[in-house]
């Protein structure tokens, strides 16, 4: 990693502060986290603040306007919701306002977030702030009055629509000013100034419609204007739609007010008597006329005004204003006559109207003309569709035939009425109608279907009487039909004349046998009785009757009444309650056997208290009024074996256990029955009103259960129960006292000690005490670890490590618990739920070595067993903030080498690298350069490179070779040089060695145009080869090589003469003597001294005789002449003596 500060901070929303802190660069995209912050409701004002002041250091503010322009025309922007365009907009507005003073973009920015969102306080601030100092006063309303519309006040709407009102009042443009005042008006109608500036406004525009409108609306307003107001209004508006607007419907509506109120306030009166020759309006008119003229006292104008709407109205407007018309001239004016021919029009058009038929017919009848009257109504009951309407007017013509004295067209018509009914009242006149025209026919039968009738029609009980007496003596004196009479007399019954009709009934049912009317008349006559023992003897032989014709129903009642008025009595009650059985009466029954215990002698009590006690059990369903009965039962007889049966089972279930359990126990103690003790004792255990109640209660029972019954299954059962309920009762949520603890951790003991031998059932019970209660610590979490442990031994697991979480969870800390939660879930559990358990137990760590241990354990398990590379990276790095934590350093970097590369694999190991001590950081920044590699970062790759090689760190084989490969793709000589040279000095086998310095002489020769180097880089090379040949002691191919090695030294490098002498004794060796003449011209002439160039000159005899190149050898004996001559005399005679040898030794010169 490079040592540069800001290469260790990289580009993440949550290192953004930090990043913004170094010089600023890349604005767009600190810009797009900003937005993605947004997104995720990740506001940062102090970010944004910071990247302002940042663009001002760093002389970045044109890069910032330009990605804040970007970002802003950008389509993504459109695509967030409101809030975050307007945050978003209104800090680009702040940064052009403030940091970078440009107001038009300004403007722009702040413009856009307002209209994102129109209620944003500050962008809306900012913005008039800046068209205030603009003086843009246009825009500067726009805004004012399109932020009223955004305001949930009506003061602050009112107070921005004025503001921009006054904008435009002084800029005089009076269209918006209309506007803007209508606006107001919409918030506040009644607001004076808006009213009195649109009305001047109107009037002098000639606007009379929208004048029109604002008056009528302030009538509207609420509160309504002043009366006087009002009226003033309205004349104005009565003016404005008569004179200018021509529109007469809505001037009416303001007249008929007007004149209603005060008919003096001009020009209501004169404009209604000009509309009386519209035809149109002459109606409305006339009828508010009319009504001023009645007022007024004037009849007869008023009668005029109605005549002139009844001229002008059709259908049922007409109707209704006639009926005034008539109405009047009957009452007020006093022409009957007159009145009459309105009546008779009325009534034809409209029959149904009661009051005016009624008054017509009495006009008739005044008038004498009736028979018009018959004609009339004859025709109105042939068109009545309402059966009941037509009903009452053929009643009322049946009665006017009756008195024009024609009894026939009477009976049609009346008969008419009875047939089709229709109407009460009108059936009943004409019932009535028929008993006269009966009477006066002399017409018995008639007049007995007459009387039928009705008596069973009249509303008055004495009317009915009257009816019925008559029909029932007409029945019994001149019709002589009995039967007939009693239905007569029978109807007498609830009139004046009942006791009169009850005698007769009650010798005409004896006489003829039949007992259920002669019931029903007993009955009645005992109601009427006024002498006790009469009433009781007749009331008993009604029910007596009742009862014996099997009508249960009826007899119950009749012995309700006579038990109700007479008392009740052993003899009734014999005879009652079998028909309240066969009725399932229970509710009755136990109620009247109640009584009869009290009525019984005391021997037979117990048995009829067992009785009601079954009743209200079985039919009842009455548990505990049954258990008191039972008790009261048993109180007597403790040995009465139905109430003794029933309590027992009411004890066994139901919902009146306890107060079974309170009858029992007394006789339970007193029998010292153990088993009926323990089910008592039992029951109150689970049922008692206190905990300490239904603690004692238990206690008792299981020691019972255990000691005297010897069940220990049962006691821990009950004991279980106990526990339950204490540890309920420790944590109490009333008034009640809560149970020490000493209590509770007590009963658990007895839990402990009963469940000993069967683990499965203890950790049943004491599962059941913990509940699903939220473990809080103490007594609970006491109970949850032995609970765990109990079904741990049970071979639970799986729900003791349930347990054991909860109890986890109320003792973080309890190393304990953890551990045994992680050894259960090691066994069934997963590794994704081990490290949800430690993940959990993170923040309740007692101290950070804990907490760091956890974070060891979760990235372990997230690595090796999840699988889960990136989780476990990311626990590694809150691990690696301690740099002293070498263990989780590396564990992050593993976890990112078996992931494979990626960006944060690569901040990760810079940030490893400044932490690194400077012998571990070779390393480091060779896996670096492999990351850099892959992620396609070349550059940085190769700076990598460079730097391990120039600092001697160690580089395995596979990475030289992948540098070298770089090296070559890149064309990277330096770089190619420095790989080759590290894998030779690296090389472990001399002809590996030698292979590296071969191929490091080639670039040095060929590549870097070096060849002298690379000529030294070939001889260090042969040299290799050599000594790896020497120390084999065979030479084989090593010898060849080192001879091509050394000729590639003499390519580059001619005048090299230790590659030349090398070469000459290679070529001897290997009998290469055609080869050797070029190497040794080059060791002579290459000599610097005489003895140099004789001795080299020697040392070629040989070779020059077996290679034949006699003529070669003798032109460097000349040369060395010529170049060192004269020679010594030793010198000069070796040289002629060796030429002598060599052309001797040639056979063409011999």
């Amino acid at each position: 990693m490079s040592s540069d500060t800001k290469s260790r901070v990289p580009l993440r929303l949550d290192t953004l502060s930090a990043y913004i802190e170094q010089k600023l660069e890349r604005e767009g995209a600190v810009l797009d986290l900003l937005v993605n912050g947004e997104i995720k409701g990740q506001s940062s004002p102090e970010i944004w603040a910071a990247l302002h002041a940042a663009a001002l250091r760093d002389n970045r503010l044109k890069e910032l306007g330009a990605a804040y322009d970007k970002l802003a025309k950008d389509k993504k922007i459109k695509t967030l919701t409101p809030a975050s365009q307007a945050e978003i907009l209104t800090q680009a507005g702040t940064f052009f306002a403030d940091i970078s003073p440009e107001p038009a973009r300004a403007v722009d920015m702040f413009e856009r977030a307002v209209a994102a969102v129109p209620g944003h306080a500050q962008a809306f601030e900012r913005l008039e702030r800046l068209l205030i100092d603009r003086q843009d006063l246009a825009k500067l309303a726009d805004l004012y009055a399109s932020a009223a519309t955004t305001r949930g006040d009506k003061t602050q709407q009112l107070e921005l629509l004025r503001r921009a009102t006054d904008i435009a009042t002084g800029a005089g443009d009076e269209e918006r000013v209309i506007k803007l005042y209508q606006q107001i008006l919409k918030i506040e109608p009644s607001d004076a100034e808006a009213q009195r500036s649109l009305d001047e406004r109107y009037t002098k525009a000639g606007r009379f419609g929208d004048l029109a409108k604002l008056l009528e609306q302030e009538l509207t307003a609420t509160p309504p204007p002043p009366e006087e107001d009002a009226l003033a209004i309205r004349s104005r508006l009565i003016r404005i739609y008569v004179s200018e607007l021509k529109q007469i419907d809505p001037a009416l509506t303001h007249i008929e007010e007007v004149l209603r109120v005060d008919p003096s306030i001009e020009p209501a009166f004169e404009v209604a008597e000009q509309l009386l020759a519209n035809k149109a309006a002459a109606a409305r008119a006339a009828s508010a006329l009319a009504g001023v003229y009645d007022r007024m006292g004037d009849a007869n104008e008023a009668a005029r005004m109605l005549a002139i709407e009844v001229e002008h109205l059709r259908g049922p407007k007409r109707i209704e204003a006639q009926k005034r018309l008539a109405t009047l001239i009957f009452q007020k004016i006093g022409d009957i006559h007159g009145a009459f021919g309105h009546y008779e029009a009325i009534v034809t058009i409209d029959p149904g109207d009661e009051e005016y038929r009624q008054r017509y017919r009495e006009l008739a009848a005044v008038l004498d003309k009736r028979g018009d009257a018959l004609k009339v109504l004859a025709r109105a009951a042939m068109s009545a569709k309402d059966p009941g309407l037509r009903a009452r007017v053929n009643a009322e013509l049946g009665e006017l035939y009756l008195e024009l004295g024609d009894a026939k067209k009477a009976t049609a018509a009346l008969k008419t009425v009875l047939d089709a009914g229709g109407d009460e009242g009108a059936v009943l006149r004409a019932t009535r109608a028929m008993v006269k025209i009966a009477e006066g026919a002399n017409d018995k039968k008639a007049l007995a279907a007459a009387l039928e009738r009705l008596s069973d029609i009249e509303s008055s009980p004495a009317e009915k009487g009257a009816a019925a007496a008559r029909l029932a003596k007409l029945y019994e004196e001149e019709l002589n039909d009995p039967k007939a009479a009693a239905g007569a007399y029978k109807k007498l019954v609830g009139t004046p004349l009942e006791a009169q009709g009850l005698e007769a009934l009650e010798a005409i049912y004896r006489a003829s046998g039949a007992e259920k009317d002669l019931a029903f008349v007993l009955e009645r006559r005992s109601l009427l009785e006024t002498d006790p023992d009469k009433a009781q003897a007749l009331a008993f032989q009604s029910a007596e009757i009742k009862t014996r014709l099997g009508d249960r129903a009826a007899a119950l009642d009749a012995w309700r009444v006579f038990i109700a008025t007479h008392g009740p009595s052993r003899e009734v009650h014999a005879l009652m309650f079998p028909l309240l059985e066969q009725e399932k009466k229970w509710d009755e029954l136990a109620q009247r056997l109640s009584r009869e215990a009290e009525l019984a002698p005391k021997e037979e009590r117990a048995a009829v208290l067992a009785r009601i006690g079954q009743i209200k059990l079985s039919s009842l369903k009455d548990e505990r009024g049954a258990l008191e009965v039972f008790r009261d039962a048993l109180a007597i007889d403790p040995a009465e074996k139905l109430s003794r049966t029933s309590v027992e089972r009411a004890l066994a279930g139901g919902t009146q256990r306890l107060a079974a359990a309170a009858v029992l126990e007394p006789i339970a103690r007193s029998e010292r029955s153990a088993e009926l003790l323990v089910r008592v004792l039992d029951t109150r255990g689970a049922l008692a009103t206190t905990t300490e109640e239904r603690l004692r209660a238990l206690a008792e029972a299981a020691a019972a259960a255990e000691k005297e019954l010897g069940d220990t299954k049962r006691a821990l059962d009950i004991a279980g129960r106990g526990l339950k309920s204490a540890v309920d009762g420790s944590l109490p949520e009333g008034d009640e006292p809560p149970i020490a603890e000493a209590d509770v951790l007590e009963w658990i003991e007895r839990v402990e000690r009963l469940g000993a031998s069967d683990a499965a059932r203890r950790a049943d019970v004491l599962m059941k005490a913990l509940g699903d209660r939220e473990i809080t610590g103490g007594l609970l979490l006491a109970l949850a670890s032995k609970a765990g442990a109990a079904l741990a031994e049970s071979g639970a697991a799986a729900k003791a490590l349930v347990v054991y979480r909860k109890a986890l969870a109320a003792d973080p800390s309890s190393q304990e618990l953890l551990a045994r939660v992680d050894e259960l879930l090691q066994e069934q559990g997963s590794p994704a739920e081990r490290a949800d358990l430690f993940r959990a137990a993170l923040d309740r760590a007692p101290d950070e070595k804990a907490k760091r241990a956890l974070l060891h354990k979760i990235a372990g398990l997230e690595r090796r067993q999840l699988g889960d590379l990136d989780a476990a990276i990311a626990t590694y790095r809150r691990l690696a903030e301690d740099p002293s934590d070498h263990a989780a350093i590396e564990a992050l970097l593993e976890a990112h080498e078996a992931k494979g590369p990626s960006a944060g694999y690569y901040e990760d190991l810079e940030w490893a690298f400044a932490q690194a001590k400077a012998a571990d950081q070779g390393a480091l920044r060779l896996r670096m350069a492999g990351v850099a590699r892959a992620l396609g970062r070349l550059s940085d790759a190769i700076d990598h490179y460079r730097t391990l090689l120039a600092e001697g760190t160690p580089i395995p084989p596979a990475s030289l070779e992948e540098i070298e490969k770089i090296a070559e793709e890149t064309g990277d000589v330096p770089l190619l040089y420095a790989t080759v040279a590290r894998r030779a000095s690296s090389a472990t086998e001399p002809r590996e060695e030698a292979r590296w310095l071969e191929r490091l002489g080639e670039i040095a020769a060929i590549r870097r145009k070096d060849p002298a180097a690379g000529a030294g880089l070939w001889k260090r090379a042969a040299s290799v080869v050599e000594n790896a040949a020497a120390f084999a002691e065979e030479e084989g191919d090593d010898a060849a090589w080192a001879r091509r090695l050394y000729e590639r030294v003499l390519e580059v490098a001619p005048g090299d003469v230790e590659a030349a002498e090398r070469l000459a004794d290679l070529y001897r060796r290997a009998g290469a003597w055609e080869k050797t003449p070029a190497v040794h011209e080059v060791l002579i002439r290459s000599a610097q001294s005489e003895a140099d160039a004789v001795r080299r000159l020697l040392a070629f005899e040989e070779a020059a005789i077996r290679a034949s190149v006699t003529a070669r050898y003798l032109e460097l004996a000349r040369h060395i002449d010529e170049e060192h001559g004269p020679l010594p005399a030793a010198s000069a005679h070796a040289v002629q003596t060796s030429v002598a040898r060599v052309l001797a030794a040639d056979p063409e010169r011999a």
